[in-house]
């Protein structure tokens, strides 16, 4: 299982970051920072980050405003 914020999905070998975000059913945009397991990956790493079983994936929003 990997866990996307608080949705868990079932891995499948191979999987990237970017699978396991669409699999959730969440998305990202220019303002979101992604870990996986605690650690930061950037945005155009999404498609070339494999996943182990067991990962956790958090997804957080920036807001801005003035």
């Amino acid at each position: 299982m990997i866990q996307v914020n608080d949705k868990k999905i079932s891995y499948v070998a191979g999987m990237t970051v970017a699978d396991a975000i669409e699999a959730s059913g969440a998305t990202t945009s220019a303002m979101t920072i992604v870990l996986v397991n605690g650690k930061f990956i950037s945005l155009d790493m999404l498609n070339k980050t494999a996943l182990k079983d067991e990962a956790t994936i958090k997804l957080l929003m920036l807001i801005s405003g003035g």
